[in-house]
């Protein structure tokens, strides 16, 4: 089963946004991830309904084109006005992770 999740970090310089961070490993260095996602690609294409069991490897969300989302551990030490930071513990983050992904949304 594909873990599908993030950390979430409130920010208060925002108001109403939030930070999430992903962690991404290509999924063409995971055999049944890439197949999955074949499969999928091709129920799209063929406007066809995608298997009950493709859709729950996926988490009912269509496959992320960069690859497969992992969770990364985030902690929040400190901020002040109008400033807020957090970091992301580097030895937690997965060996196959090549990317990392920041996203805001309001």
């Amino acid at each position: 089963m594909l873990l599908l999740a993030y950390a979430t970090v409130a920010e208060r310089s925002y108001g109403m946004s939030e930070t999430y961070v992903y962690g991404i490993v290509p999924g063409n260095t995971d055999l049944k991830w890439d197949k999955m996602k074949k499969v999928w690609d091709a129920c799209e294409e063929a406007c066809c309904e995608v298997p009950k069991v493709v859709q729950e490897y996926f988490g009912h969300e269509p496959p992320d084109p960069a690859g497969i989302i992992v969770e990364l551990r985030v902690t929040r030490p400190s901020g002040k006005e109008m400033e807020d930071w957090f970091e992301v513990e580097v030895v937690d983050i997965p060996g196959k992770v090549k990317t990392i992904r920041f996203v805001r949304r309001y």
